[in-house]
């Protein structure tokens, strides 16, 4: 991985031997469900898929809004339609900024970049692999367990990497607004897919809390804890609402009502 220059030293030693830990653990064994999600069998190939799809740490202080250049105008992007998405997020630990690039350089016809390390890096693709750090990701997650909160932190990295994947309408592997059901109900921090961000992340957390020889039996807990936290966002039925209200009542139309699926992870690329 690089970094931009805002990373601190300790965060990019830290991050690094997150790396070095996860590819230490000699005894993983990928769970059925971390199979079906990311069809991969060793821990060679987690690490592998990782680097694909997170190649480059921004700081805290990177600001989306002003820290990208316009490269080129008037681009022809993939003719595939997009699903509307939900934007927005709450307590967020990390962006991929990759993909939010190219969705807006999508909309508008234009090829974005960033500046980095005295160059500039062309967004072609959600698996640009440009993803932001806020300081909470860096926070002790499981502050007994060392191992844990590498295990958690990993758990996000794999999160933001499925964001990199995705094309037409499973491009970024958009979040959802939860159903009124949820713990989370309104906010845009649930999943429409069967193998989106959430499903990776809490597949990851479930298999390190199984195979984890340093992690003590509460770390383990906080993993399983933090994985079931993150399938309570998976939608198994998505229900589409339209509200119509007055000061007495709301009138409910459902304008679609489906089984949650697999989606696609073919990722887009301009030629």
């Amino acid at each position: 991985m690089s970094y931009s220059e805002d990373v601190a030293l300790s965060h990019r030693q830290l991050l690094e031997a997150d790396l070095a830990w996860l590819q230490s653990q000699h005894e993983i064994e990928p769970t059925a469900e971390l199979k079906r999600v990311l069809p991969l069998n060793q821990k060679e190939d987690l690490l592998a898929w990782l680097r694909e799809r997170v190649k480059v740490i921004l700081g805290p202080a990177w600001n989306l809004s002003d820290g990208w250049n316009l490269l080129e105008e008037s681009v022809s992007y993939p003719k595939i339609l997009e699903t509307s998405g939900q934007g927005g997020q709450t307590n967020v630990l990390a962006l991929n900024v990759g993909t939010a690039l190219y969705r807006y350089g999508k909309k508008r016809g234009i090829l974005t970049g960033v500046q980095f390390q005295g160059g500039t890096l062309a967004v072609r693709s959600p698996r640009a692999g440009l993803v932001q750090l806020t300081e909470k990701f860096f926070a002790p997650h499981a502050p007994a367990d060392a191992a844990a909160s590498r295990a958690y932190r990993l758990s996000v990295l794999f999160h933001e990497g499925r964001h990199g994947d995705g094309r037409g309408p499973s491009l970024g592997f958009s979040h959802e607004v939860c159903p009124m059901e949820s713990d989370y109900r309104l906010l845009p921090v649930c999943d429409a897919s069967r193998n989106g961000p959430y499903s990776v992340d809490a597949a990851l957390s479930l298999t390190l809390a199984k195979s984890c020889q340093e992690c003590s039996a509460s770390g383990r807990d906080f993993l399983r804890l933090m994985a079931a936290d993150s399938l309570s966002r998976v939608i198994s039925f998505l229900k589409r609402e339209e509200y119509a209200c007055n000061e007495i009542t709301c009138r409910v139309t459902i304008i679609e009502a489906k089984d949650t699926t697999d989606w696609d992870t073919t990722p887009e690329f301009l030629p």
